[in-house]
């Protein structure tokens, strides 16, 4: 409908191993909880988690774990994971951004993947299919 809803889940848990020097021993598994889900609308956020968009009782978290990731210079980084939301693992690509801060990384990311392929939110006349995931965590030692 030409409106734009943006929405955020904290707490993002797993592991992350990073090395520029050595990219090509670097992995990360992580874990972020559907239930944290906020777009500033409570009955919206609500909805989001019953089991016709993310069923957060029966599918609580969405992970990502690299399967591969290269240096293409200049601190940016191409990666190759999985993606596992609403039960349904997928291959995703992304490029991301890795800069040192004090005691670690603060990765940022972004990319697009279509809703339906995971499952989630089924056919919409007013919700688009295509979702624009933005990643922005920080990696402390």
């Amino acid at each position: 409908m030409g409106i734009n809803v943006d929405g955020s889940l904290k707490g993002i848990t797993g592991n992350i191993v990073f090395n520029p020097k050595r990219i090509y021993k670097s992995v990360f598994d992580v874990s972020v909880d559907v239930n944290t889900i906020n777009t500033d609308n409570t009955r919206r956020d609500n909805h989001l988690k019953k089991d016709d968009f993310f069923d957060a009782e029966k599918f609580p978290t969405i992970r990502i774990k690299s399967t591969s990731i290269q240096s293409k210079g200049n601190n940016i980084y191409f990666a190759e994971a999985v993606l596992t939301m609403h039960g349904v693992s997928k291959n995703i690509q992304f490029d991301f951004i890795a800069t040192s801060i004090d005691g670690g990384y603060n990765f940022k990311a972004e990319f697009a993947l279509n809703r339906r392929d995971y499952g989630v939110g089924g056919n919409s006349m007013t919700m688009s299919d295509d979702v624009k995931v933005n990643l922005d965590i920080v990696a402390k030692k």
